[in-house]
Order: structure tokens, then sequence, then C-alpha cells
């Protein structure tokens, strides 16, 4: 593991934070590249990127990472000027980069130790495509005088140099008042090596924005020869607000030998001749190893910064624990509202003129926590464009591997869901990408034989639709046979011979657990384990999977989310003494069945029947083994729900209320129950249950309606 205790912790959290916009931004761009080998920009942006981050590896001071991307920077440079060509030997050297700046991030964010021996390959691999053979980060004695790393700009960690974090929060009424921030930042990249992160979560919706106020605030790396009191100099005027500070976090490091010399008049840097090796330095010669850099002129044009896109997940740095804990806020604001609406009631009840006094300022009250409920959701939105982005290298990678070649086509990347649905998407969403590659296109040969292009095409593509989004990832492969599936799960013993599934059920078989159709074994697919995971994640976001597939064209899986996780419109419903709430999205209606609608089928058991078709009854009290109250509920309810594409009706006792529920988990303090999504508080203080549809359905189908104890 890298011993991150030696940088500093706000200055690491910017680097990363920096570092991971420019790896996807940096793998985005290669991916381009070589699609189109004479695309000038997409060389440009994976250039500035890898400046980027050996710039601010530099300021912080993590010298290993700042001498391996100075390797790559160089290779890069070389096809910016026309010197080396691209290649698919480059672009898989330059993409087995980004690996290792992630290996390296993942080290410093303390989740696994860094792939040393990925990074060496890596290393050799570069400097053989640049036809060099330079040093990285060989051990030095102390006899030995320390190596100087000639760069095309002054590098970040030069003898005499400071580092300083700089937080510039201005008031609003700056630009009223005639100020320039950018001016500001002008001056201080005037004084060294600069990493300007810009905070954009304070800026407010297009509707409510005023343009004469400030929302930016920056925060600023600097590594500069100048002292504390010159940059003090440079924001005098702004160092009496609250929100501007200066920080030393480095000073200059000891004069080495070279500096030495250099400070007695010698105009060229010492170069020292150093054992070859392709090993990074080991913990222990980490500190005795320190590049010496030449300072050279800066250009006259002011080095280029990338431009953070802004429908990029990564665009605003909030902590997840910060964003978990506001919505948790607005969850209990929500329940309170709740509550007041309870108690308005009773005023009504007590006194008609008080009662509709206080109704009406709880009516306001309401429309205040909407919005403010609604902007807490904005922010939490994040584009889905950040779980496509690692898809594309899939793909790539598995082409170069397996020969077949697959185009990936994504579109809707800029559609937004809730970040904590976002970041658990990426695991199907590989899933269903690999089998798509695996079992859906066909080999080359195969393909033109039945008349179709040499190359096969996956599309990727999200969208909104009736409050949910919708994921669909589609390929023009074989398709899936269906009678296949039946004659696999017959021998199988899932299926009995007398059984007859129509197409849609015998695609459902897929995500069973062990199911596969593979006739073998890869290290892509055929365990049988891939589907089941697939359904089991979506189904725990809420979800739901269906499967179009035609034999010859191709198949399609389409993903159903909901937007958020947190809070939901809810059915509150009655069953003996105990109150359930039943996702509203997936209620299709309700009503009060007759006698002669209720119905017991051979092997589908008790059913309703609705307008000529049978849909499976669950009743919930007898799932749930509730105790029976007196006196019974003969003529009970029915709410007709869909789930995964399948109908059914839950019997209640009474339908309660239609309201917003904040979902708190149950896992923390007891087991978790099956059916059970989690649970609300009511605004009576009550607790109601939240049902899982697809647990529920699971539940009942593999009990024949027979009790589920519950301790």
């Amino acid at each position: 593991m890298i011993d991150s205790s030696r940088f500093d912790p706000e200055a690491l959290k910017l680097f990363l934070e920096e570092a991971g916009d420019m790896e996807d931004q940096i793998e985005e761009s290669l991916l381009l590249l070589e699609n189109d080998p004479s695309n000038q920009e997409a060389v440009n942006t994976a250039f500035r990127g890898f400046h980027t981050i050996k710039g601010g590896a530099g300021m912080i001071g993590f010298e290993e990472l700042q001498q391996y991307t100075h390797q790559v920077e160089s290779l890069l440079s070389d096809v910016r000027g026309g010197e080396k060509s691209t290649s698919p030997e480059l672009i898989s050297a330059l993409l087995g980069s980004i690996d290792c700046l992630r290996s390296f991030c993942k080290d410093l964010e303390g989740i696994e130790s860094y792939d040393q021996q990925g990074v060496a390959a890596s290393l050799e691999e570069i400097q053989k495509l640049s036809g060099t053979s330079a040093d990285i980060g060989e051990p030095q004695t102390e006899a030995d005088p320390e190596p100087t790393v000639q760069s095309e700009v002054s590098v970040s960690n030069e003898s005499g140099f400071s580092r300083f974090l700089i937080e510039l929060r201005f008031p609003e009424e700056l630009l009223q008042e005639g100020g320039d921030p950018l001016l500001l930042l002008k001056d201080l990249h005037e004084l060294g090596e600069c990493i300007v992160t810009a905070h954009v979560h304070s800026i407010p919706q297009l509707e409510i924005l005023d343009p004469s106020k400030l929302y930016l605030h920056w925060s600023v790396l600097l590594n500069t020869e100048k002292s504390e009191e010159d940059l003090e100099n440079v924001l005098m005027f702004f160092l009496e607000e609250e929100g501007v500070t200066i920080r030393r976090i480095q000073g200059p490091p000891k004069e080495t030998k070279a500096k030495q010399k250099i400070n007695q008049g010698e105009d060229q840097p010492v170069q020292e001749d150093a054992p070859e090796t392709k090993d990074l330095p080991s913990k222990q010669n980490k500190e005795t190893v320190q590049p010496q850099t030449q300072k050279i002129e800066k250009p006259a044009q002011p080095r280029p910064q990338v431009q953070k896109k802004e429908d990029s997940g990564g665009s605003i740095h909030v902590s997840n624990f910060k964003l978990d804990k506001l919505m948790n806020l607005v969850g209990e604001t929500v329940i309170n509202q709740a509550r007041l609406k309870e108690l308005g009631q009773e005023f009504r009840t007590l006194n008609r003129k008080l009662g509709d006094r206080y109704q009406q300022i709880i009516d306001d009250s309401d429309i205040v926590v909407r919005e403010l409920q609604d902007q807490v959701m904005n922010i939490r939105m994040v584009p889905i464009k950040g779980a496509f982005l690692p898809l594309q290298r899939i793909v790539r990678d598995y082409s170069v591997k397996s020969g077949k070649k697959i185009k990936l086509e994504i579109s809707g990347g800029e559609t937004e869901l809730d970040k904590t649905v976002s970041e658990k998407l990426g695991g199907p969403l590989k899933h269903l990408i690999r089998n798509a590659m695996d079992h859906g296109i066909e080999l080359q040969e195969e393909r033109v034989k039945n008349g179709k292009t040499p190359e096969g095409k996956i599309e990727l593509k999200a969208f909104h639709s009736e409050g949910h989004v919708f994921i669909e990832v589609q390929d023009d492969g074989a398709g899936i046979d269906a009678e296949k599936i039946k004659d696999i799960a017959r021998s199988k013993q899932l299926l009995d011979d007398e059984t007859e599934l129509s197409e849609e059920e015998a695609f459902q078989l897929l995500f069973l657990p062990g199911f596969s159709t593979s006739e073998s074994i890869s290290d892509i697919s055929g365990r049988g384990v891939g589907m089941d995971a697939v359904r089991q994640d979506i189904e725990s976001l809420r979800g739901a999977i269906f499967i179009k597939s035609e034999l010859g064209k191709g198949s399609t899986f389409q993903i159903k989310l909901p937007l958020t996780l947190a809070i939901i419109e809810g059915m509150l419903v009655q069953v003996e003494n105990q109150i359930f709430t039943i996702p509203l999205l997936s209620v299709l209606e309700t009503l009060k069945p007759l006698g002669h609608q209720h119905k017991t089928l051979q092997k589908q058991g008790e059913v309703i029947e609705l307008r000529g078709e049978y849909l499976p009854k669950l009743n919930l009290s007898r799932i749930f083994n509730l105790q029976k109250v007196d006196p019974p509920n003969l003529d009970p309810l029915v709410v007709v729900v869909e789930q995964a594409g399948e109908r059914y009706g839950l019997l209640v006792d009474k339908i309660l209320d239609q309201q917003q529920v904040v979902i708190k988990s149950m896992e923390e303090n007891f087991f978790q129950i099956p059916g059970i999504a989690g649970a609300t508080i009511l605004g009576d203080g009550g607790v109601s249950l939240i049902l899982d549809l697809p647990g529920l359905l699971k539940i009942a189908l593999q009990n024949r309606q027979e009790p589920l104890e519950v301790s």
C-alpha cells in the first residue's frame, strides 16, 4: 500500500477528484482515437489529461505517479507531433496506463494496493513504444546525486518551491461591486503551477438564477517559488473575507547537490546515469528519491485547461455522506409534515375556524417542503453516462481478444437518475453487455453467411418514460431460442413435460440460479450465475427486467428503474391490524370483486377473474401469518399491481390513504424479511412496512400461499 499519510489530506482529496474526472475523459478520448486515428482533438484531450494528472501528482508530492505519467505524456507528445502513428498496440498500451492510474488512485483511497506488476509491465510497454529506456524511480544511495527529470513544462516538485492550498469563496455581491474573480485566478497562475477546482453545487436552477450574483467558489493548489507574503499581496483586498484562506501544505525541500551546482553557475542540470529498472521505488526508499527538475520558460499561451464535462457525474464534488445526510433530513421533514397534517384534522374537529387557518399554513408549508425535496432530489440526480462509459472499454477489449468485430452505440447518456441507482447499475450492465457479445453476436463468418454485416452492433440507450428510467441493451445477433431454453429446463428438472410456457415465460427461465444456455464455460460467461445476479441487482433497486428476442435478428434486454430510492408515492392499505405501503407506480387499479370472481384453478391456485383474465391472488394475511381480527373481513378489496410484466392482485381489508413516504432500511436493526423492502413512519408515529413486490411474488409462487413464518 502507498503511505498516503505523507500527503496533505485536503490536497489529496482535490487531486483524487480531479484525477477521477481526467481518467474517464482520457479513456473516452482514446476510444474515439482508435475509431478515428486522425482525430487530433482526441489526442490533445488525452495529452492534456495526463499532463493535468502529472501536475497534480507533483503538487501533492506523489513522485511515483508523477514520473509514470511523464512517460505516458511523452509518448502522447510524439503522437501529437506526428512522430508516432496511432496503432492498436499504442491504444492498448495507453488504455492500460489508465488502468494503472486507477490502481494508484484506489491505493491512495485505501481501497486496494496498486498493481505493482501491472504498472511495471505497462511502463515497459510505454517505453518500448516510445523508443526510450528512461529510469523511473530507481532507488538511490545516500552518496548518489538525485536524478533530474526533464519536462516540457516546469514540474511541480522543484527545489525551492512551496505548495499552498487556497480557498476562494467570495460574497455573492462581488460582481455587482465590480470584482472579477477570473483576473485573480490569472494572477495566481502567474505565480506558479496551479490546479484549479471550480465548485458548482451552489448554482441554483435557471428560473431563479440571478446573473448578477456569484455562485461559484474555487479551490486552488499552487506550487510556487514565491513567498506567502507575495500571495497575500495578490489577495490583499480579499483576505478579510471569511471564505478566502491561504494554507501552506509543504515548504521548500532541502537543497540538493544538483541544485547547489546550478546555484554555483552551471546552467545545465546534472544528469546522472542509473541502472536500468522497471520497478517503482519501494516504501523504504521513497523518501530518498527526490526528482529534480529544470525550470524552463513558460510558453506564451497559457497551458490548456481541461474543461470538465457538464454531463459528467463527477462534475459536482459533494461527498456521498453529505448527500445522504441531507436526503435523510428531508425525509424526516416529509414525515413531520405528515404528522402536522394529522394534527390539522384534530384541530378542525375541535375548532373549525382555527383548524382552517392551521390547514392553510400546512398547505403553504407543504409547497415549500415539496420544493425542498425536489431540489435535493435534483442534487442527487446524475447523468447515466457515468455508468455507460466503462462499457465502451469492455466492448473494445473483448473485440480485440475474441476477434469479433463489435460496435457499441450509446444514446441517452444525458438521462438523469438518482446517484445511488446509477452507482449500482455497473454490475448488471456489464453482465448484459458481456452476454450480448459472447452469446448474442455471432462470429464474422457466420454473420456474413446469414446475410449480415461482418461487424456486430450493440445499442445501449436510456430514456425517461412514465416516471421511470428505461435502459435497453439491444444486439443484432443470433437471438434467443425459446424452445432450446425449455429443453434445457426440462433436462435440469426445472420444468415438467406437461407444462406449456409462452415465449416470454421461457425467457424468464434465464434468470433462474445456475441456468445457462452456453455449452461451454469461458472467462466471459457460461457459468449460469450472471443473469440471476442481474435480476437480483435490478430488483434490489425496485426495478424490473424484460426480454424480447427474435431468432436470427437479435435480442433486447429492457431495464425499468425508479428515478429515486429515497422517497416514493405510496398507497397505504390495512390487512388485519397491520398497515402496509404499496409503491404507487406499480398499482394499476383497485376493485371490490364479486363472489364469482374468486376462483381456484388447478396448478395456479387462487385467482381473481378480471375481464376474462385470471390474475394470481396473493393473500397478505396468509403470507405474513398475521393474527386474525374479530370480526373477520368477509368482503376484501383487491389491489392490482404489475411487476416484471406480471399482473396479480393483493387482498387487503382497507385502502387508507395515498401519500409520500420515506423509505427506512430495516437491515441495520433487523434481519431481512422476505417480501418487505423497508419501513416508513406515518403521521401518527406508527410504522408501515413497505412491500417488496418482486420478493412478494416470488414468495407466493414458491410457497403456494403457505404461511411465511416471521419471528
